[in-house]
């Protein structure tokens, strides 16, 4: 039996069917769920624990004209919830480098606060920029979450048990589905 990335990565999709996923430790462990919920599709992942919008925004620039149809970003869990205006240059220059030509699927954040501060600026930004492009899609982790909060680990309340790795993964495939493919 071939495991479902190789046949992911093998499988010859039409030109929208790609999806490139970027971000850290919630979508190193989203990634064997995501590749089965998109096994039509080509999935790449550049993903590792703790990454950074910084480090994001180095792989954004490297792949470049590069890019696939799609780009899933999952980024932010691991920044102070106060750096709202850093995450706000993240978010406009991701955004910048994605171009009007690709999809791009938004993850927002479920994450207890820190020292009173919770992630809800950083959501609102996200949603204020997937409500004003029509290229993105917004996967509202936070509400399913707060919806499930049996799908997060009672150890730290951020990463997912598997039940809630595989809903996560459905809903970003959900996501990458609906957007507009361009023709190229």
């Amino acid at each position: 039996m071939v495991p479902a990335q190789a046949r992911a990565e093998s499988s010859n999709p039409p030109p929208g069917q790609r999806l490139l996923a970027i971000g850290d430790s919630l979508a190193v462990f989203t990634e064997p769920f995501l590749v089965r919920a998109l096994a039509d599709w080509r999935v790449r992942h550049e993903v590792r624990v703790s990454r950074t919008m910084g480090e994001s925004l180095r792989v954004l620039r490297r792949l470049g004209t590069r890019l696939p149809p799609v780009v899933h970003l999952s980024v932010g869990t691991i920044h102070e919830p106060q750096d709202v205006a850093d995450f706000a240059h993240f978010v406009a220059e991701a955004t910048r480098l994605t171009g009007v030509d690709r999809c791009v699927v938004w993850a927002n954040i479920y994450r207890p606060g820190v020292d009173g501060m919770t992630y809800a600026g950083f959501n609102r930004i996200i949603a204020a920029q997937v409500a004003s492009h029509s290229n993105m899609r917004l996967v509202d982790w936070h509400g399913m979450v707060r919806r499930h909060r049996n799908w997060v680990s009672r150890t730290d309340h951020v990463h997912p048990v598997a039940a809630g790795y595989r809903a996560r993964a459905r809903a970003i495939a959900s996501a990458a589905r609906s957007c507009p493919y361009p023709q190229r």
